[in-house]
């Protein structure tokens, strides 16, 4: 990956986003002060299949480690892995994103397996950064 913002894998997210179909699957990767990347999968309260909703509690836990890096993780069954307006109004507030240095990774899957990720950063506005290429996938893929 090519930035500082992601984990150095994606194997945990992708193994649980998989598990999960064809509900949503959301996750984080909390950065710990040595520097290391630690996978937590989060509740989806939300009703239907095709949306996420944090558990409060969860989220509390998750801001007050801010500090050190989050990267959620969060998947789009049967569809893109791209931001929805949704998406962005969630982690949004105001001119800047919801919690600083938050950073996002979408997982699209399609028949209940990983076949895109793409990463964002909070500049201005959410922009996609370029994560990896398809051979990559693969290899995260392999490892579960």
């Amino acid at each position: 990956m090519t930035s500082s913002a992601f984990p150095p894998s994606l194997a945990e997210a992708v193994a649980d986003a998989e598990a999960r179909a064809p509900r949503e699957a959301v996750s984080v990767y909390r950065c710990a002060d040595d520097g290391a990347w630690h996978f937590q999968r989060l509740t989806n309260r939300a009703a239907g299949e095709l949306a996420f909703e944090l558990d409060a509690l969860e989220w509390a836990a998750l801001e007050r480690d801010a500090g050190r890096g989050l990267c959620l993780v969060h998947s789009h069954v049967d569809g893109p892995a791209v931001l929805s307006a949704k998406d962005v109004a969630a982690f949004t507030v105001g001119t800047g994103p919801l919690i600083p240095g938050l950073s996002l990774v979408v997982l699209g899957l399609q028949r209940g397996r990983v076949v895109e990720a793409r990463g964002y950063v909070f500049a201005q506005q959410w922009v996609h950064v370029e994560l990896f290429d398809t051979f990559s996938l693969q290899s995260h893929r392999d490892l579960h």
